[in-house]
């Protein structure tokens, strides 16, 4: 969310809002323990009005999938 509000309104347009989550639907299919490195990687569905949807995975080094699913929120001014 943070790079798309950038794309749009700039360096300062980040440093005058905050993003809030406000719905996830994510599915844990593994654990992470301390020490262990993760990707994340997220790809945009839509963002419209400051609103946006994406698909989120993150895996371990290894390759293994920990986590996968959509998060959706909003970015206000702050």
């Amino acid at each position: 969310c943070i790079y798309v509000i950038a794309l749009e309104h700039g360096v300062e347009g980040v440093k005058k809002r905050v993003a809030l989550f406000c719905d996830a639907n994510v599915d844990f299919t593994g654990i992470v323990k301390p020490g262990d490195r993760v990707t994340t990687s997220v790809k945009k569905i839509f963002y419209r009005r400051n609103k946006f949807r994406a698909e989120a995975t993150m895996t371990l080094d290894d390759g293994t999938v920990v986590l996968s699913g959509t998060i959706s929120g909003v970015g206000v001014e702050r």
